[in-house]
């Protein structure tokens, strides 16, 4: 079996805000370099299935209450499934229960991503005053990113990192990533205006599938803001930097020969609201695999579109806004 490790709070700050000893060591040991042993073959291929639970640390009331303890987003629960191919991935989520979203996908070629979502169709007659045909999706591409970063797929973020990111890890010699995450940690309510590289630190299986075990990242100090607006140092002593997010496998099955992750949490931490100079527990992901595959069938990394979509192109935006279509098919 893996050994797992427990990642715990970390912040790198001045004034008196050093982890306790033994979380001290933790991050003596999160801030060596990065494991990755043994090479993997040249093709890494497999399909996961499971689930993805999203929690609350804590809300308003609870702060007011002076509450600690977690809060469960209630209907936040949704099914996933990611067919994997080295850097490639084709990861499609449906909700558990009835909503505004029928489900979502996203599509890395290994240069471009593409992003879908699906609404419900649409009961009863049209608007009034709606003359042609409606939309049945919203979709967008992007070029400066592997990972969907809207509010609305929060949960595709966590799935990534546990069962797609492995393959770019191993690229990465630098120690500074994409952010596997970035709802509620940064200003940016859109990442590819400005893209951004934070630090990390992580630990990978050894073997087959070589998916990561653990992975620590940090804000380095400094705001992420989308032009024109400046990114500037945070207050003190957050200007320091602090870990701000932590993947943690819990729990591995086996696949064959294959030792599997078959669980996770995925933490993010952010300074407390009101100024307080501590770090809050801000929310939590549980990922559970319930099946798993190294065989994948023929897939193209490239949603495909369920009707008529509306296509936001971020590829050429960077500052502007992205360039929008209407169409049955993704633009070349």
């Amino acid at each position: 079996m893996i050994a797992l490790i427990t990642a715990g709070l970390l912040l790198a700050a001045a004034g008196g805000h050093n982890p306790p000893a033994a979380e001290a060591a933790e991050a003596a040991d999160a801030s060596g370099p990065n494991v990755s042993v043994h090479p993997a073959p040249a093709t890494i291929q497999f399909v996961a299935e499971g689930s993805v639970d999203y929690y609350n640390f804590l809300t308003a009331e609870d702060l007011k209450a002076g509450r600690s303890e977690f809060t469960r987003v209630a209907s936040n629960t949704v099914s996933f499934s990611v067919a994997v191919s080295n850097s490639c991935y084709l990861l499609r989520l449906v909700p558990t229960t009835e909503g505004a979203i029928q489900y979502q996908e996203a599509g890395f070629d290994g240069q471009t991503l593409y992003y879908v979502l699906q609404m419900p169709p649409l009961r009863g007659p049209k608007p009034p005053g709606v003359q042609n045909e409606l939309n049945v999706a919203n979709a967008w591409i992007f070029d400066q990113q592997r990972v969907v970063y809207s509010v609305f797929a929060h949960h595709m973020a966590p799935v990534w990192l546990m069962f797609a990111s492995g393959d770019y890890l191993r690229t990465v010699t630098n120690g500074l990533v994409e952010p596997p995450v970035t709802i509620g940690l940064f200003e940016n309510l859109d990442y590819f205006p400005r893209p951004f590289k934070i630090p990390a630190q992580w630990s990978l299986q050894q073997a087959f599938p070589f998916l990561p075990l653990r992975v620590t990242c940090q804000d380095d100090g400094e705001t992420k803001t989308e032009p024109p607006f400046q990114n500037m140092k945070r207050t003190p002593p957050f200007d320091a930097g602090f870990t701000n997010i932590v993947f943690q496998v819990t729990g591995t099955r086996k696949f064959d020969a294959a030792e599997v992750p078959c669980s996770g949490d995925v933490d993010t931490y952010g300074p407390c609201p009101g100024g307080k100079p501590k770090l809050l527990h801000y929310r939590r992901c549980h990922l559970a695999l319930t099946k798993w595959s190294s065989t994948i069938p023929p897939t193209t990394f490239r949603p495909k579109l369920p009707g008529l979509t509306t296509i936001s192109d971020a590829r050429h935006a960077r500052s502007e806004h992205p360039q929008t279509s209407l169409a049955r098919e993704w633009p070349e």
